[in-house]
């Protein structure tokens, strides 16, 4: 007979292997201006956002006027969205800046 430690043992092994993909998944996704929005809206403060895109895997940020103005309108600062623009690539098709 499973003893109840055994079976949460078993139970908690299940988990964390069903979970691991998707916890990966999340950990693999490039940093994006909804990302960004939402530190921002956290009150994260400037110095931590742009830690956060300098450390960044990968980033797929939009920076075309469009979506600055959108930044600007959520309360993103001018230095994160520097950072922003310095880090990388923007989306495809899309110049920097545009």
């Amino acid at each position: 007979m499973i003893r109840t430690r055994d079976l949460l043992g078993i139970v908690l092994a299940a988990t964390l292997l069903a979970a691991g993909p998707v916890w990966a998944a999340e950990n693999d996704k490039p940093l994006d201006n909804a990302e960004i929005v939402k530190l921002t809206k956290l009150d994260m403060g400037d110095d931590v956002i742009v830690a956060k895109i300098k450390s960044a895997a990968s980033v797929q940020f939009a920076t075309g006027t469009d979506d600055l103005v959108k930044l600007k309108e959520a309360g993103v600062s001018k230095a994160v969205m520097a950072a922003m623009m310095a880090a990388g690539p923007c989306l495809p098709g899309q110049a920097p800046g545009d």
